[in-house]
């Protein structure tokens, strides 16, 4: 029978997997390309319901350039269940992908983190946040609808 010690000893290390990490990019890009599409403001709320009640998710438009656009995505959080989420998402254009650059727990992740470590981050934490990034984008997409243009 193996030890603790000797079990941990056969776990290989978490590799990056870069081609994996820059589809899910490009994916989020064209998620986040065609809600941006339908909206001439730069700021807007997608909204949800359930079971009767509405939930929105803001997404906001921080900055612009000509490679670049940052995204501020805010889910309003109206169920006591639900803990809000926060997250920046950075749009490179020229390459057309899109990556989380910060959520409500960090900024600048990355790539790779060493476990057990002090902040408990998982060793892919940053694709994690790019994983749910899609699921919430791909949610959007196919359960919501355009609650409030938001006008400047």
């Amino acid at each position: 029978m193996a030890t603790i010690g000797q079990l941990s000893h056969r776990r290989k290390p978490y590799q990056v997997n870069l081609v994996r990490q820059h589809v899910l990019c490009e994916m989020n890009y064209v998620r986040l390309m065609k809600l941006i599409a339908g909206n001439a403001s730069d700021e807007w709320m997608i909204g949800f319901s359930f079971h009767g009640q509405t939930c929105s998710v803001h997404f906001q438009i921080t900055s612009r350039s000509r490679y670049t656009t940052v995204i501020d995505i805010t889910q309003d959080n109206r169920f006591n269940w639900l803990p809000c989420q926060k997250m920046q998402v950075r749009l490179y254009h020229d390459v057309r992908m899109a990556e989380v650059i910060s959520s409500q727990r960090q900024r600048d992740f990355k790539p790779r983190y060493n476990y057990p470590n002090a902040l408990m981050y998982h060793p892919d934490e940053k694709e994690q946040l790019n994983l749910f990034l899609a699921d919430w984008l791909e949610h959007c997409l196919n359960n919501g609808y355009l609650f409030e243009t938001i006008e400047q």
